[in-house]
């Protein structure tokens, strides 16, 4: 059985897991597969990525994107932890013969895709790189695939429905056949 990580590099300050992830996880699994998440929406990341610009994140609001919510009254805060150890940790121990991300929004809308894909480079970036396949897919690799595959840290871009493809691509890695992609 193939073991997939799915990273979902949100910044934002409330859970949504992005449809693809789970689509994907769902199948993966019920084709006896391994599926982990790491999540770092709930983790301190102002120290990794850029944040939105002040006009951006108002424009945001403006349209109703989201409402902004004072977290302190709430007595939410993100977990202060160095989140590349975290994710090294996790590779470690979890062993993936896949880390994917970018998978279609959970907005359907694809307005924070274009970031998602590169706060998971980033991640991966820091990241000590293993025996792993990194596997793109969504809006932004579906549209640029010719440039996203040239990226060093990109091995797959899945472009257009991924579902089955992913699928076969699990089963040739349990099959040792991976060359015949």
């Amino acid at each position: 059985m193939a073991r997939i990580l799915f990273l979902n590099p949100s910044v934002e300050k409330y859970g949504r897991t992005p449809i693809g992830i789970t689509t994907y996880s769902g199948l993966l699994k019920k084709g006896g597969h391994k599926v982990r998440l790491f999540d770092t929406t709930f983790l301190d990341t102002d120290y990794l990525f850029n944040k939105m610009s002040k006009a951006a994140t108002e424009k945001q609001e403006e349209f109703v994107f989201y409402q902004k919510i004072n977290t302190k009254s709430n007595q939410f805060e993100k977990e202060k932890v160095n989140v590349i150890q975290k994710l090294n940790n996790t590779i470690k121990s979890f062993k993936p013969d896949i880390i994917a991300f970018s998978m279609w929004s959970c907005m359907l809308t694809g307005e924070d895709e274009y970031r998602m894909l590169e706060r998971g480079l980033t991640l991966l970036r820091k990241c000590k790189r293993g025996n792993y396949l990194v596997v793109v897919g969504g809006i932004v690799p579906s549209l640029n695939s010719e440039k996203i595959i040239k990226n060093p840290l990109v091995d797959i871009v899945c472009a257009g429905e991924g579902e089955y493809a992913f699928l076969d691509l699990a089963k040739k890695i349990d099959a040792h056949k991976l060359k015949a992609i």
